[in-house]
Parts: C-alpha cells; sequence; structure tokens
C-alpha cells in the first residue's frame, strides 16, 4: 500500500496547474435576478484594469415547466461582464446574442438558442493600459475551437466600440434571469486567462522533474530486485 501511495504521490508531482488561468465552478441559475461571482464564489475573487483577458463560458437552456421549449415571454437571462448587459438571451428574444452598443445577434446567420444543448462563448477584453487614454475593446466568439494554437475570426470585433469600464472583476460578472423566465440555464467550464495565456493556445503537459524520474527509477529496480 504505501508503495502504490508514494508512486501515485510521485506521479500526481507531475501534474502542475497552468499559470495564469482562473477556473471557477459549475453554476445552475434557476432564480430571478443578479447573482455575481464575488458572492457566490468568495474565495475566487478578481479584478483587471490593464492587459488581455480572456473568459470562457459554456451556456445550456432549459425549461422544466415546458421541456424543450425556450421561454421568450418577457424573459431574458445569462452571464453579464458589467452593469446593464447580458450575454445569451436577449429580452424576448430567441438567438445567442448580446446586449452590448446595442442588441446583437451572434453567428452568421444568426443561431437559434439551442435547448438543452451546450453553447460555448468565448471573450477577450483588451484592456489597453491602465490610467491610459485607451478604454478597451471585446471581442466575441461563439463555439470556437479550442487549444488549436490558432485564434479563429472573432464572430464580433468592433474596434471602433470602445468600452469604457476600465476594470472587470468578480464584482461586475454576473448570471442574470428575469421577469418570471421559465428558462433555467446552468454555467460551466468557466474560466478567465491571463498572463499571455488563452483558451486558444495549445494546451502543454509539463514534463515530469527530474526528481520524480529518479523515484519512479527506484521503484522499477526495487520491483525488479524482488521478482528475482
Amino acid at each position: 500500500m504505501k508503495k502504490t501511495l508514494s508512486l501515485a504521490v510521485a506521479l500526481a508531482s507531475c501534474s502542475v496547474a497552468a499559470a495564469g488561468v482562473l477556473s471557477f465552478p459549475d453554476y445552475t441559475k434557476s432564480t430571478d435576478g443578479n447573482e455575481t461571482f464575488a458572492s457566490l464564489f468568495p474565495g475566487q475573487t478578481f479584478s483587471y484594469d490593464e492587459g488581455v483577458v480572456y473568459f470562457t463560458v459554456t451556456m445550456n437552456f432549459s425549461n422544466p415547466t415546458n421541456p424543450g421549449v425556450l421561454d421568450t415571454s418577457g424573459s431574458f437571462g445569462g452571464w453579464s461582464h458589467s452593469a446593464g448587459d447580458v450575454f445569451g438571451q436577449l429580452w424576448e428574444q430567441s438567438n445567442i446574442g448580446f446586449n452590448y452598443y446595442g442588441n446583437k445577434d451572434l453567428g452568421s446567420p444568426a443561431t437559434a438558442i439551442p435547448m438543452d444543448t451546450d453553447f460555448t462563448l468565448v471573450l477577450e477584453y483588451d484592456l489597453g493600459v491602465s490610467g491610459s487614454a485607451d478604454p478597451g475593446t471585446v471581442k466575441v466568439w461563439l463555439d470556437p475551437a479550442l487549444g488549436t494554437g490558432s485564434t479563429p475570426v472573432a464572430d464580433y470585433d468592433e474596434p471602433t466600440n470602445t468600452w469604457n469600464a476600465g476594470v472587470i472583476d468578480s464584482n461586475g460578472f454576473t448570471f442574470r434571469r428575469g421577469n418570471g423566465s421559465e428558462n433555467v440555464i446552468t454555467f460551466s467550464n468557466m474560466a478567465l486567462y491571463d498572463n499571455g495565456d488563452s483558451p486558444f493556445a495549445v494546451a502543454s503537459v509539463p514534463e515530469p522533474s527530474s526528481s520524480v524520474l529518479i523515484g519512479l527509477s527506484g521503484l522499477s529496480l526495487l520491483s525488479r530486485r524482488r521478482r528475482r
């Protein structure tokens, strides 16, 4: 048992969390109102006022009251990065969209919100340099291929629509649902990437350290001696 535990510990030490990536647990929004990341995930606070930051989120809409039917009667819901916007379902609409410099559909042609099916949004925040005149911009991708080593063309990229929030943080990131919506929204695969990391980069697998390799070699030699 001790040998198995030692081997497991040695192997576990090979796995290193990616630097510059903050992951969040899944969350299901089944009530009206707004809930911030700061209130739901108090141990994972963040705040950025410069540089490039990516955020990924997967949404799944369901309707327990009328299975398979998206509620569009006075309803809206999804994820928000600051007060007044929403990414997901816009007010009484059925397409995947977001409210940022006006209502915009994502996808070409517009993509209907699929019921009981995942769809993923990736956002790139270019916040510029803190304290400068650069107000920052936002790019949005719908269901892009991740981890390929190349960045596809964004579904929304309008550099003239500058974003003047100045900061993105756990007090602004919010799950939203309103106006008696029947839709239940599950959020998963949520992660923030900073310090040059990107969801489009090829995921690297850390190589075992020399100390781990030496430990594994010792276990192998001990096993051979016992078989003799």
